[in-house]
C-alpha cells in the first residue's frame, strides 16, 4: 500500500488520505494550491494503491508539462508540429523510393517490385509516425494521458459537503 500520498503542499494542491467509510472505502481530502480544502474523494478499498500511485504520476507529470507551456510559445509548438509531420512524410517518401529504384535489380517481376515499394513505405511511414510522435509529444504527457486512463477506469466519486 502506498502511504503518504501527498502531504507536501505544492503548487497543484493535495490529496491525503483521512479515512475510511463504514462500508470500506478509503476517503481523501482534496487541498487546491493554497492549502484549501477543495473537496473530498472515496475510493473503492480494491482501488487506493492504483489510484494513489496513478496520483503520483500526476504529480511528476504536471511539472513536466507546465514548464514546456511556459518555454514553448505557441509557434514553437505549431513548427515542432510541422517538423513531426514532415518526418512522417519524408520517412514514408525515402522509404518507398529506395525498394523502388533498387528492386528491378533484384527481380524483374514487376508484382514483386510494387510489393518492395509498398513495404517500404509502410515500414517508413511506421518508422516516421514513431519518430515524429517523439519529436511533437512534450514531456510528461504520455505519463499524464496514461494516469488519465487509469483514473477513468478506477472507482472513484466524489464525497458531497
Amino acid at each position: 500500500m502506498v502511504q503518504n500520498i501527498s502531504q507536501a503542499q505544492n503548487p497543484y494542491g493535495s490529496i491525503n488520505r483521512i479515512g475510511t467509510t463504514p462500508d470500506g472505502r478509503v476517503v481523501y481530502k482534496v487541498m487546491d494550491g493554497n492549502g484549501d480544502i477543495a473537496g473530498g474523494l472515496s475510493v473503492a478499498q480494491k482501488d487506493c494503491d492504483t489510484f494513489e500511485r496513478t496520483y503520483n504520476d500526476i504529480m511528476t507529470a504536471a511539472p513536466k508539462l507546465e514548464k514546456y507551456m511556459q518555454t514553448h510559445s505557441e509557434e514553437d509548438i505549431k513548427r515542432l508540429q510541422k517538423r513531426g509531420k514532415r518526418i512522417i512524410g519524408g520517412s514514408a517518401l525515402v522509404c518507398g523510393i529506395i525498394p523502388a529504384l533498387f528492386s528491378h535489380k533484384l527481380t524483374s517481376n514487376k508484382w514483386l517490385q510494387v510489393a518492395m515499394t509498398l513495404g517500404g513505405t509502410f515500414i517508413g511511414l511506421f518508422a516516421g509516425v514513431k519518430i515524429g510522435t517523439k519529436v511533437m509529444t512534450p514531456p510528461g504527457a504520455n505519463e499524464m494521458s496514461k494516469a488519465t486512463k487509469t483514473l477513468s477506469s478506477l472507482d472513484v466519486q466524489p464525497i458531497e459537503a
